[in-house]
């Protein structure tokens, strides 16, 4: 698995962190410090994530000595925490499309439906009014309800190379 991950990151030209990601970390950990004493941490496009002078000479020694530094570590789990937010914010508002679509499949969205899922819109654009659900939002998601349903094989998403096969039996 190291070796795969290092081979695609030789592929995006990332030759320094392929060492690092195929090598031992006794290897890969003085290269990694080189790194961070040289850019601090950067992201894979090049943005600074914690800037040298934050990671420190104690932290580079550190991460020479196989220790993440704690800037780094914080970055990491403010990044994940921000990432998990954003995951439960997009399930909530899949969630809400996802029963607004399925409803009109069904032919139950009625004034009774009406009833119970706009209370529910309305609670989230209160507690998310960055990424609110509008009626933009809701005939985009109608529609790509609508195309991924007839795009389907057996309620599968197959492409067409996979769909042929099927069609002409030849998976089993």
């Amino acid at each position: 698995m190291k070796i795969a991950k290092g081979i695609d990151l030789m592929g995006e030209g990332e030759f320094g962190r392929a060492f690092e990601a195929m090598t031992p970390n006794f290897l890969a950990a003085p290269a990694k410090a080189a790194r961070y004493a040289d850019e601090g941490l950067q992201s894979k496009r090049g943005d600074v994530m914690v800037p040298k002078e934050d990671i420190g000479a104690s932290g580079v020694i550190g991460q020479g000595l196989g220790f993440t530094p704690d800037a780094v570590r914080r970055r990491w789990d403010q990044n994940s925490q921000a990432f998990n937010y954003k995951k439960r914010v997009d399930n909530r508002r899949r969630h809400i499309y996802r029963s607004v679509n399925r409803a009109l499949d069904a032919g139950t969205f009625d004034a009774t439906f009406e009833d119970k899922i706009l209370p529910r819109i309305e609670a989230f654009n209160r507690m998310y009014p960055e990424v609110p659900i509008d009626r933009a939002g809701l005939r985009s998601s109608i529609s790509a309800w609508r195309r991924a349903r007839e795009g389907a094989t057996h309620g599968a998403h197959l492409g067409k190379l996979a769909e042929r096969a099927f069609a002409e039996n030849r998976i089993p």
